[in-house]
C-alpha cells in the first residue's frame, strides 16, 4: 500500500507540472516595435519572425495600409490595438498566439472582435407606396438561401443568418411588384423602409369554341339550339326533361330547385316567354313546378335566347324559350312510355 500511495503522489506532481507548462506556453507574449509609415505587411512579417505569433488576413484587406506605432513590452491585445489604430481594421486573437485581421465593415462598430462574415443582420419596414400603410405578412428573404421571414402587423422584419454581403435581398408581397436589393450597401444602414408598388395583372382572354355537351349548338342571333335526339337522361330524374336540361346553360337556374320555374340572368319566372309551336304556355309545370308539362318524346328541338331576342317576341324581359314539336306524323306506328317517381307518360304515333 505505501508503494501505491507514492506512485499516486508522483503521478499527481507530474500532471500538475504538465498543466503548468502548457499554461506557460499559452501565455500571451509581449511585443515591442517602432514603426513609422511602415507597410502593414512588413510589420506582420516582423512580428512573425521575432515573436511566437502568427497572422491570418485577406491580402486585399491590408493592401496599401501604412502603420505608425511605437510600443515596448506591450501585451499582444494592446500591441494590436496600437498597431491597427486608424487603419479601419479589427483583429481577433485565438489561443494567445494567432491573430485574425479583418475589415471593420464586416463587424459591428466599436467592437474589438468581429463576428464571422456569414453572420449578418438586416431589418426594415415594408409599406404600400401609395397609401403609406404597412404591409403585414410581406416576405423578405435572401435569394438562394434558407434565410427568410415575414413582416409583423406593423410591417417590420429582421433577418439574421448565414448569408454573404454579395447576396440579394428579395422583398415581395402578393399583388405588388417584387424588389431586389444587394446586401452589401444595406449593411451601412441595415434598417430601411421599403415601399412596394401595386402590380397590374392582366388575365388572358378565355375563348370557348365548343360545348361540353354535344346536344347544344349555337343558333342565329346569339341563341342556343337544343337537339332533342341528344338530350340526355338527367341524373336522378330517370328520363329527359326539357326545361331542366336548359339549366345546363350558364345564367339559367331555378332558385327553388324546381324544373319549370326558371330564373334567367337574375330575372323571375314570369319574365320568360315559353312557346310551344308558337303558342305561349303560361302553366309550364306540374306538381308545384317540380317537373315540366312538356312530353320529351314529342319535342323535336328547343331554341333559347337569354336576351337580345327579336321584337316579335315582345312582352318579356329575361328570355325566350321556343319549343318545337315534331312537324308531322311518321310513316309507321311508334309508341313510347316514360315513368319516374312522380309521373307516368306515354305516346302513340301512327301514319
Amino acid at each position: 500500500m505505501p508503494i501505491i500511495s507514492q506512485i499516486r503522489y508522483w503521478l499527481t506532481v507530474f500532471l500538475l507540472f504538465c498543466l503548468g507548462f502548457a499554461n506557460a506556453q499559452q501565455t500571451s507574449p509581449t511585443l515591442s516595435a517602432n514603426f513609422r509609415n511602415t507597410d502593414l505587411r512588413s510589420a506582420i512579417t516582423f512580428f512573425e519572425k521575432n515573436y511566437a505569433v502568427s497572422f491570418s488576413y485577406d491580402d486585399e484587406a491590408i493592401e496599401g495600409v501604412q502603420v505608425t506605432a511605437s510600443f515596448r513590452n506591450f501585451a499582444l491585445p494592446d500591441a494590436m490595438k496600437r498597431l491597427l489604430k486608424g487603419t479601419g481594421l479589427v483583429f481577433e486573437i485565438v489561443d494567445n498566439q494567432y491573430v485574425l485581421i479583418k475589415k471593420l465593415d464586416a463587424t459591428p462598430q466599436n467592437s474589438q472582435f468581429p463576428i464571422p462574415s456569414s453572420q449578418l443582420a438586416l431589418c426594415g419596414t415594408i409599406f404600400d407606396s401609395e397609401t403609406g400603410q404597412p404591409l403585414p405578412g410581406a416576405t423578405a428573404y435572401i435569394k438562394n438561401t434558407p434565410v427568410g421571414t415575414t413582416t409583423e402587423a406593423d410591417g417590420k422584419f429582421k433577418l439574421e443568418g448565414d448569408f454573404s454581403k454579395d447576396d440579394s435581398l428579395i422583398i415581395s408581397y402578393l399583388g405588388y411588384k417584387q424588389q431586389v436589393h444587394l446586401v452589401r450597401p444595406l449593411l451601412v444602414k441595415p434598417c430601411q423602409d421599403y415601399r412596394l408598388q401595386l402590380e397590374a395583372l392582366t388575365i388572358p382572354d378565355v375563348l370557348i369554341r365548343d360545348f361540353a355537351t354535344d346536344m347544344i349548338k349555337l343558333a342565329d342571333e346569339g341563341g342556343f339550339h337544343f337537339d332533342k335526339q341528344k338530350m340526355p337522361t338527367l341524373p336522378g330524374w330517370g328520363e329527359p326533361d326539357v326545361l331542366r336540361s336548359l339549366q345546363l346553360l350558364p345564367g339559367i337556374s331555378a332558385a327553388d330547385e324546381s324544373g319549370s320555374r326558371l330564373n334567367v340572368r337574375g330575372g323571375t319566372p314570369d319574365q320568360n316567354l315559353i312557346l310551344l309551336d308558337g303558342i305561349p304556355i303560361y302553366h309550364t309545370g306540374h306538381f308545384f313546378g317540380l317537373y315540366d308539362a312538356f312530353n320529351p318524346f314529342i319535342v323535336d328541338g328547343v331554341d333559347v335566347w337569354r336576351g337580345n331576342f327579336g321584337a316579335e317576341y315582345g312582352g318579356r324581359n329575361s328570355s325566350v324559350i321556343d319549343i318545337k314539336a315534331r312537324p308531322g306524323y311518321g310513316s309507321k306506328t311508334k309508341w313510347g312510355i316514360g315513368m319516374n317517381l312522380l309521373s307516368l307518360q306515354g305516346y302513340v304515333e301512327t301514319p
